[in-house]
C-alpha cells in the first residue's frame, strides 16, 4: 500500500471580494471545497464539469407512469402475439412486424427502467 503524501506546505493568498466569490462559486458548482478546488486547478489546469440536473418528484412520477403504459402495452401486445398463434395462417410480414415491435418494446422497457433508477439513485444522493 502506498503511503499517502501529506500535505505539510501552507499557501496564503490575498483576493479581491469579486475574485474569493468567484473562487467560492466555482468551487461550489463542482461541489468541492475551495482548498480541492484550487488543487485541482494545479494539476490539471481546468475541471470538466459533468450537469446533472436536479431530480425532482414530478420527473419521477413521469417515468413511473411511463413504465406503467410500457406495461399495459406489453400486455396487449402479448394478447395480440398470443391471437396471432391461434390463426391458422399468418402472413409472414405480419411475424417479422411482429418480432421487431417485440424487440423495441423490450428495449424502450429497459431504457426507461435504466433511467428511473439511475434518477432515484441521484435523488437519494441530493437528499
Amino acid at each position: 500500500m502506498q503511503e499517502v503524501d501529506k500535505r505539510s506546505n501552507r499557501v496564503t493568498i490575498r483576493l479581491t471580494d469579486a475574485e474569493r466569490s468567484t473562487l467560492r462559486g466555482n468551487a461550489e458548482k463542482l461541489r468541492l471545497d475551495e482548498s480541492e478546488y484550487v488543487r485541482k486547478m494545479l494539476g490539471k489546469g481546468e475541471i470538466k464539469q459533468i450537469v446533472i440536473p436536479k431530480v425532482n418528484q414530478d420527473t419521477l412520477q413521469e417515468l413511473v407512469k411511463l413504465q406503467i403504459e410500457l406495461n399495459r402495452q406489453g400486455i396487449n401486445f402479448n394478447q395480440l402475439v398470443k391471437l396471432l398463434h391461434s390463426q391458422q395462417q399468418v402472413a409472414p410480414e405480419i411475424v417479422s412486424g411482429v418480432a421487431a415491435l417485440a424487440t423495441v418494446h423490450k428495449q424502450t422497457q429497459v431504457i426507461v427502467t435504466t433511467c428511473h433508477s439511475q434518477l432515484i439513485k441521484l435523488h437519494d444522493r441530493e437528499n
